[in-house]
């Protein structure tokens, strides 16, 4: 056994990278609840007719958005001085995380999720203004494969993907039972849950974060602008339900859903791996969704102040809850406009709350 565990950690290259010990940036860098959004017409160029939308992505003003983004969230003039007013506890070693929405990836064209472009122009920030290694970068999502069409080919640099582990693969399956990837639980780790998380034969399940978050020193939320099916936007906060991993080896956080969803959305974004190495939320809202548990594919919007029902939009904070509001305020609008339902937002106040204290 002792062998077969040196041979699998040797696949997996990522567990071999090692937490960088200088600087301090262990230590929450200062927060403003400020939300800069960055609207460009040509952004997007896709008809709502052609399968690819992910084609019709203009990466070069993708890059000036972000640019201008950072920008405006600082105060700053330089993209470059931006950068590292944000990164400001960046050490050269440190190692990166980036977090976007690759939930409903599995679908295709058929869905939206975070866009490979925008990953792209967050990760030339760092590579061309900070001089982070490529090889010091970790794009992730727990619980989907990331495929090369549809994101890895997109992405202009080649930095290292974290993705679900398949239990029909042979290798996946033991680096599951052994812990032998940087997407398995660091069982040293566990996330304070308020309330008993059971599985469907009354089991309790341990939420624990995983190996990928406790090695680095820096992670970038990326989320979408979309609603939910449970509660009101799948932002910034529930994007971590991609995070998680559990005791059961579950790869996909169906046991989060429930009575208490809003309650475990909070508690996991209170966890100082993710609290206090978030440097910086962007929500990307080219295209958006407002419709998901009502209609398939993307739909153009009817409230967004923007032409032709494409948002072609951008959003850019270092407060996740401001984020969210602002996310909300469109995702409420438009959904009152076409008379869906507008689902439980408590975890807006209960953050605000556990964040008070």
């Amino acid at each position: 056994m002792p062998l077969l565990s040196f041979l699998l950690n040797r696949l997996d290259h990522g567990l071999a990278f090692s937490t960088s010990k200088g600087g301090n940036n262990s230590q929450p860098i200062p927060k403003g609840n400020k939300v800069i959004e960055i609207h460009n017409e040509e952004a997007t160029f896709w008809d709502y007719k052609m399968e690819r939308y992910l084609d019709y992505i203009n990466q070069d003003v993708v890059d000036r958005m972000v640019d201008e983004g950072v920008c405006g969230l600082t105060g700053l003039e330089s993209p470059k001085s931006a950068w590292k007013k944000i990164m400001a506890t960046y050490v050269m070693g440190d190692k990166f995380a980036i977090k976007p929405n690759f939930n409903n990836i599995n679908h295709g064209y058929k869905a939206c999720f975070t866009s490979p472009q925008v990953i792209s122009s967050v990760i030339k920030g760092l590579v061309v203004y900070l001089n982070v290694p490529k090889e010091d970068i970790y794009v992730y999502d727990l619980c989907k494969k990331i495929p090369r069409e549809l994101v890895r080919d997109r992405i202009k640099y080649k930095v290292n993907y974290v993705e679900r582990l398949d239990f029909n693969n042979l290798k996946d399956k033991f680096k599951t039972r052994l812990g032998l990837s940087l997407s398995c639980a660091n069982k040293n780790e566990i996330i304070k849950m308020r309330n008993k998380i059971i599985d469907s034969k009354c089991k309790e399940i341990i939420c624990y974060i995983p190996k990928l978050l406790t090695r680095v020193n820096h992670l970038i939320n990326i989320s979408l602008l979309t609603n939910h099916v449970f509660v009101l936007a799948s932002g910034s906060l529930k994007n971590h339900f991609g995070t998680v991993r559990f005791s059961n080896l579950a790869q996909y956080p169906v046991c989060l859903h429930g009575s208490n969803i809003e309650e475990h959305i909070v508690d996991i974004n209170l966890n100082p791996h993710i609290k206090d190495k978030t440097r910086l939320y962007i929500c990307d809202g080219l295209f958006g969704v407002y419709v998901r548990g009502e209609k398939k594919k993307i739909h153009k919007w009817r409230t967004f102040p923007c032409k032709n029902g494409t948002p072609n939009s951008l959003f850019f904070s270092l407060d996740p809850l401001a984020m969210e509001k602002k996310i909300a305020d469109a995702i409420i609008k438009e959904r009152k406009f076409h008379r869906y339902k507008i689902f439980p937002d408590q975890y807006l106040s209960d953050y605000e709350s556990q964040t008070s204290k």
